[in-house]
Order: structure tokens, then C-alpha cells, then sequence
């Protein structure tokens, strides 16, 4: 059965995350303090950081550092009975390197992942996929628990131009995500193809399944793109495990969001 777990639960030894921002400034203070200590740039990098921090939250509320929600949903986890003794993580990110940070936390924190992962973090593997994953849980009293990290990922720098960024090694910029970039470019041109290309699978079936997901004329912005590949994936995610699983011999847990590069 799927399990709804409110992240904070009153009954229960986690405390409530803090506003997202209040993180970030920590971290920038840090940061500061040990690169910038009594330079005349310090204040300056604090009010950098500062509005950085508040176009994060204005984008996207109560963001929080990775391994900041990692380590709180595994505390609100551990309480409902899934840990790595009990349950194994399907993970979908995209394919870019820059996501690898998340996957590794998890894997610290929980042992190795089954890997669900699509470009832009969507989710094609389908029930056979689902099944796999799904065989090589642990088995306690009879349960099996899966844990569901999902999320697509967009690049935010300090200037705020969405889904740009540098890369180690490229003198020019970068972006991410590339794949929702291409989506958007079509969007803008007016020259959607939603036809099932086989040299680009994946590319297709993302434009086909998220444009569902837009306002019939809609152009988003990259950030309203990256949201609803969020409400894509979420749905897609859902809707597969309803029909892999064996309700009376399972639970499992949904935790979608959207992963962020940032400046901080």
C-alpha cells in the first residue's frame, strides 16, 4: 500500500525542516568566513548570498540542501518502518553527471540504488522494470517496502537566468536541463514533434508525456516546465507501482521534488 507520510509528523522524534533560505545563508556564511575573512568582499558576498538565497525560495519554497532533505526524510522513513535492512530505493534522476551528489548521498546513507533513470529524470522502465526492482527488496514479516526518489533538475545561478551553468572544463556555458531546454525551444518555435523517433527515444517520449501536463497554448518558463515534468513524473510513478504491486504483501513511499544546481 502506498504510505502518505507527512514529512514532520507531530507524534513523532523529527523536527520540522526549517525555511529553506535559512540553510543556504548558513551555508554562505561558512563559505565566507573561511574564503573571504577579512576581506573587503565579505559583506558584499553576504548580500550576494542573501538575495541568491531569497530567488531560490521565491522559485522554489522550502528548498533545502540534498543531503539537509536525505537525512530528514530518512529519520521520518526510519520511523514508518523502512530502513536499508528493510527496503531497497528506485531512484530517478536525470542523466546529467551534476545529479550524481543526490544519488551518492543515498547510496552513503542507504546502500546501492535500483536505477529507474530516464532523461530529465522521467520514468520508462515500466512495470517489467518496477517488477525487477521490486524482486530484489529485503522481505520482513512478509513485507516488502520500496522507497520512490524521483525528481527532474534545473540549473539556477546567482544571476538568476534559469538553466545555465558552467562546467567543469568548458570555457563556455552550460545548461540544465538539456533535455527540458529542447522541449521549451519547440514550444517557443511553435514546431512541436510528438512523433515517436527511434534514433531518440527518450527525448520523445518526455516531450510526449509532459506536454499533457501544459495548458493548451501554454509557453512556459523553465522553472513552470521543470514543474510540471515534476507533476509527470509524480503521476507516472504512481500509476506504475499501482500496477506492479501486490498491495497485501508490500508498502511504498513516493518523495518527489526537484533538484536544483545552485550557486550555494
Amino acid at each position: 500500500n502506498p504510505l502518505s507520510l507527512d514529512p514532520a509528523p507531530a507524534s513523532e522524534s523529527v523536527e520540522p525542516l526549517p525555511a529553506g533560505r535559512a540553510w543556504f545563508l548558513r551555508r554562505a556564511a561558512t563559505r565566507s568566513s573561511s574564503t573571504l575573512s577579512g576581506s573587503g568582499e565579505e559583506a558584499e558576498t553576504e548580500q550576494s548570498a542573501e538575495k541568491y538565497a531569497e530567488l531560490l525560495e521565491g522559485l522554489f519554497p522550502r528548498v533545502v540542501p540534498e543531503e539537509v532533505l536525505i537525512e530528514h526524510m530518512t529519520k521520518v522513513l526510519n520511523n514508518h518502518g523502512f530502513n536499508p535492512k528493510t527496503s531497497i530505493n528506485l531512484v530517478s534522476c536525470c542523466r546529467d553527471e551534476l545529479c550524481r551528489p543526490f544519488t551518492e548521498e543515498l547510496d552513503r546513507k542507504w546502500g546501492h540504488l535500483f536505477n529507474i533513470s530516464s532523461l530529465g529524470g522521467m520514468v520508462f522502465c515500466g512495470r517489467t522494470g518496477f517488477k525487477a526492482a521490486m524482486a530484489h527488496s529485503p522481505t520482513v514479516e512478509g513485507k516488502e517496502r520500496y522507497v520512490f526518489w524521483v525528481a527532474p533538475h534545473i540549473a539556477i545561478p546567482m544571476s538568476g537566468e534559469e538553466g545555465t551553468i558552467f562546467r567543469d572544463g568548458r570555457e563556455n556555458v552550460s545548461h540544465a536541463c538539456g533535455a527540458l531546454l529542447a522541449l521549451l525551444g519547440e514550444i517557443k518555435r511553435g514546431k512541436l514533434d510528438l512523433t515517436l523517433n527511434n534514433d531518440d527515444l527518450e527525448q520523445s517520449l518526455l516531450k510526449q508525456h509532459i506536454v499533457s501536463h501544459l495548458q493548451y497554448g501554454q509557453v512556459p518558463s523553465l522553472v513552470q516546465l521543470t514543474y510540471a515534468a515534476y507533476e509527470c513524473i509524480r503521476s507516472e510513478v504512481h500509476r506504475v507501482a499501482r500496477a506492479s504491486v501486490n498491495p497485501k504483501q508490500c508498502e511504498y513511499v513516493v518523495i518527489a521534488g526537484v533538484q536544483v544546481h545552485g550557486a550555494l
